[in-house]
C-alpha cells in the first residue's frame, strides 16, 4: 500500500513539473502593427495640461480652439477644495509659439510647440517655465476619435 501511495506522488510530482515547465514556455505572439495616427495640422481641437500652482496644490487646464481665433480656456485649481473657472480667450500661433490672450483682462499665456501634438509653457522672458524638479510645464493635444 505505501510502496503505491508514494509511486503515485511521484507521477502526480512529474506530472506537475512537465505541467508547470509546459506553461512557463509559452510561445510569444507579435504585437499587432497599430495604425499610423497622422498630426493634425490645424490648430482646432481640444488641448489638455497643467500650470504653475501659484499658492495651491495644482493647476490643470483645458482649451478649446476654434478656427476663428477664439478658445475657451477650463482651469481646474486644487487648494483646499477645487475651484472651477472658465474663460474666453483669443490666440494666435507665430513661429510655433501659441499665445492665447484673455478677452476680460491684460492676463496671456504663451506655449512653444515641441512636438508634433505638445507645447511647452513659457515663463515671460519667452523661456520654458520650469517647476521646483525642473521639469516643463506641458499642454497636450487631444486627439478624438471617430474621425473628429
Amino acid at each position: 500500500f505505501f510502496s503505491t501511495l508514494l509511486e503515485m506522488k511521484r507521477i502526480l510530482l512529474v506530472i506537475s513539473s512537465v505541467l508547470l515547465i509546459a506553461c512557463g514556455q509559452e510561445e510569444k505572439q507579435p504585437l499587432p502593427d497599430l495604425p499610423k495616427i497622422d498630426a493634425p495640422t490645424s490648430l482646432v481641437g481640444s488641448y489638455s495640461g497643467r500650470l504653475p500652482a501659484k499658492n495651491a496644490k495644482a493647476h490643470q487646464i483645458q482649451l478649446e480652439l476654434d478656427s476663428l481665433g477664439n478658445a475657451i480656456l477650463t482651469e481646474r485649481i486644487l487648494k483646499d477644495s477645487l475651484e472651477l473657472f472658465t474663460d474666453t480667450l483669443t490666440y494666435q500661433d507665430s513661429s510655433g509659439v501659441l499665445s492665447f490672450h484673455f478677452k476680460e483682462s491684460s492676463r496671456k499665456l504663451r506655449f512653444k510647440k515641441t512636438g508634433d501634438l505638445q507645447y511647452v509653457f513659457l515663463n515671460p522672458t519667452g523661456e520654458p517655465f520650469l517647476d521646483v524638479d525642473s521639469n516643463t510645464y506641458l499642454l497636450f493635444r487631444i486627439l478624438k476619435t471617430g474621425g473628429k
